[in-house]
């Protein structure tokens, strides 16, 4: 049978490289070689696209763009109508309020509401130009 001794040289000699053993020692120089990391992969180069001109055509004949004019109408059409109603009937509400028996205040929001309209009419169209 071994003795003690000879079982401690055993232990050395299965303990890997770079690492301690049960009293401490190792080897220091070794713990910076990290090859049990996995290497780091290659990544593929981006691909370049060609850039792609849309064709000389008249676009306004394309689909898209009929679709575009009709949701332009639609959208001049609450322009006109939501702030007249909106200011119209604020100043109805602030008349039975303050209880004035003249609607001062519904026509002033009617007027407030037209104008309104106009300027959001007027930005639309410079949009669509």
């Amino acid at each position: 049978m071994p003795s003690g001794e000879d079982n401690s040289r055993d232990h050395a000699k299965d303990v890997p490289k770079g690492t301690t053993g049960e009293d401490g020692s190792g080897d220091k120089e070794d713990l910076g070689n990290l090859s049990f990391l996995p290497a780091t992969p290659e990544l593929p180069e981006v691909p370049r696209l060609e850039k792609v001109r849309p064709p000389d055509e008249d676009l306004s004949r394309h689909p898209v763009a009929r679709w575009s004019q009709s949701g332009a109408a639609a959208s001049i059409t609450s322009t006109l109508v939501v702030p007249v109603a909106l200011f119209s009937y604020l100043g109805y509400l602030l008349d039975e309020k303050l209880h004035h028996t003249t609607p001062y205040c519904a026509l002033l929001g009617f007027v407030l509401g037209v104008i309104g309209s106009g300027v959001g009419v007027y930005n639309l169209l410079q949009r669509l130009k």
